[in-house]
């Protein structure tokens, strides 16, 4: 278990989990997750990727319930943070399962993505994130230069999250 990364698929406010029926995991709800967590880091767990599952608000086309700071994402980094500091904290930077069109990514009117505003939006998430302390954004979307453009956003640098050694 050490070397590997355990999927954590969430929403805000599950008082339960719930199968997925597709995977061998659950959606496990926020206040459910250090509970679940704890005895596989006593284990030797050393690191969690958070897919968030919005299920209270209401989706639109720029996927700002990513980033919500009342969403599962954020509010379980922050959890996590503080209950398992021992703890990889790695987030999905991704839109589709926050938008409205079910796309990764900024719509023009024709429905192609924007790929500039698109790449914009998702670097704007990955900050959100390592301001809300992930030590790790995987930008896993499957926009073309997502990832060099995601690093070299202005607003990247210097959020003060330079990572914990694991």
């Amino acid at each position: 278990m050490r070397k590997r990364r355990y999927p954590l698929y969430h929403y805000r406010r599950g008082k339960r989990t719930r199968p997925l029926n597709s995977l061998l995991w659950c959606r496990w709800g926020v206040n459910k997750i250090v509970g679940f967590l704890r005895p596989l880091v006593k284990k030797g767990l050393r690191s969690v990727i958070l897919f968030g599952v919005p299920v209270v608000k209401t989706k639109d086309s720029f996927g700002t319930l990513a980033d919500d700071p009342e969403g599962p994402v954020i509010q379980t980094i922050k959890l996590l943070n503080k209950e398992l500091p021992e703890l990889l904290v790695a987030a999905d930077v991704c839109l589709c399962e926050y938008t409205d069109h079910g796309h990764c990514g900024i719509l023009n009117e024709d429905g192609t993505i924007n790929n500039p505003a698109s790449v914009k939006r998702i670097a704007e998430v990955a900050i959100n994130y390592a301001k809300a302390g992930a030590n790790c954004v995987i930008p896993v979307c499957l926009l073309r230069l997502t990832i060099g453009c995601t690093l070299r956003y202005d607003g990247w640098k210097n959020q003060g999250n330079q990572g914990r050694s694991h």
